[in-house]
Protein backbone atom coordinates (compact mmCIF):
# COMPACT_ATOMS: atom_id res chain seq x y z
CA UNK A 1 0.00 0.00 0.00
CA UNK A 2 1.29 3.43 -0.77
CA UNK A 3 0.37 6.69 1.44
CA UNK A 4 1.23 9.75 -0.38
CA UNK A 5 3.21 11.51 2.20
CA UNK A 6 0.85 14.76 2.00
CA UNK A 7 -1.80 12.89 3.67
CA UNK A 8 0.68 11.61 6.48
CA UNK A 9 0.70 13.28 9.78
CA UNK A 10 3.07 11.40 12.39
CA UNK A 11 6.01 8.56 11.24
CA UNK A 12 7.41 6.36 14.40
CA UNK A 13 10.13 4.45 13.43
CA UNK A 14 11.03 1.53 15.96
CA UNK A 15 14.62 1.14 16.11
CA UNK A 16 16.84 -1.89 16.36
CA UNK A 17 20.79 -1.67 16.67
CA UNK A 18 20.39 -2.77 12.95
CA UNK A 19 18.36 0.37 11.91
CA UNK A 20 19.83 2.80 14.12
CA UNK A 21 21.62 5.07 11.84
CA UNK A 22 18.37 4.60 8.86
CA UNK A 23 16.17 6.04 11.32
CA UNK A 24 18.03 8.37 12.64
CA UNK A 25 19.64 9.60 9.71
CA UNK A 26 18.41 8.49 6.50
CA UNK A 27 14.74 8.63 7.34
CA UNK A 28 15.45 11.66 9.11
CA UNK A 29 15.95 13.43 6.25
CA UNK A 30 13.60 11.72 3.87
CA UNK A 31 10.64 12.73 6.24
CA UNK A 32 11.86 16.42 6.03
CA UNK A 33 11.92 16.39 2.15
CA UNK A 34 8.76 14.90 2.38
CA UNK A 35 7.20 17.46 5.07
CA UNK A 36 5.98 15.09 7.24
CA UNK A 37 5.01 17.38 9.69
CA UNK A 38 6.17 14.91 12.78
CA UNK A 39 8.55 12.02 13.52
CA UNK A 40 9.08 9.86 16.44
CA UNK A 41 11.49 7.58 17.31
CA UNK A 42 11.19 4.92 19.61
CA UNK A 43 14.12 2.97 20.93
CA UNK A 44 12.96 0.05 22.90
CA UNK A 45 16.48 -0.62 24.27
CA UNK A 46 16.40 2.52 26.21
CA UNK A 47 13.29 2.92 26.19
CA UNK A 48 13.32 6.59 24.96
CA UNK A 49 10.77 7.81 22.76
CA UNK A 50 12.51 11.07 21.06
CA UNK A 51 9.50 13.34 19.49
CA UNK A 52 10.64 15.74 16.83
CA UNK A 53 8.40 18.37 14.84
CA UNK A 54 9.17 19.45 11.44
CA UNK A 55 10.29 23.31 11.72
CA UNK A 56 10.57 25.99 8.80
CA UNK A 57 13.60 24.71 6.57
CA UNK A 58 12.78 21.08 6.56
CA UNK A 59 14.67 20.17 9.64
CA UNK A 60 13.11 18.43 12.89
CA UNK A 61 13.54 19.76 16.35
CA UNK A 62 12.28 17.81 19.40
CA UNK A 63 8.80 18.43 20.81
CA UNK A 64 5.52 17.39 20.15
CA UNK A 65 4.57 20.25 18.33
CA UNK A 66 1.30 22.32 19.04
CA UNK A 67 -1.18 18.97 18.00
CA UNK A 68 -3.26 18.34 21.17
CA UNK A 69 -3.74 14.66 20.87
CA UNK A 70 0.50 14.31 20.24
CA UNK A 71 1.16 16.18 23.16
CA UNK A 72 -0.82 14.22 25.47
CA UNK A 73 0.35 10.44 24.30
CA UNK A 74 1.47 8.78 27.26
CA UNK A 75 4.30 7.22 26.32
CA UNK A 76 4.80 4.96 29.42
CA UNK A 77 2.10 3.07 27.97
CA UNK A 78 5.03 2.01 25.03
CA UNK A 79 6.68 -0.12 28.26
CA UNK A 80 4.37 -1.63 30.07
CA UNK A 81 3.65 -4.84 28.95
Amino acid sequence: MYADPSDVLLAVEVESPSTRSADRLLKRDLYAQWKLPHYWVVDPEARTLTRLALAPGRTYVEGAGATEWLSAFDESVLWSG
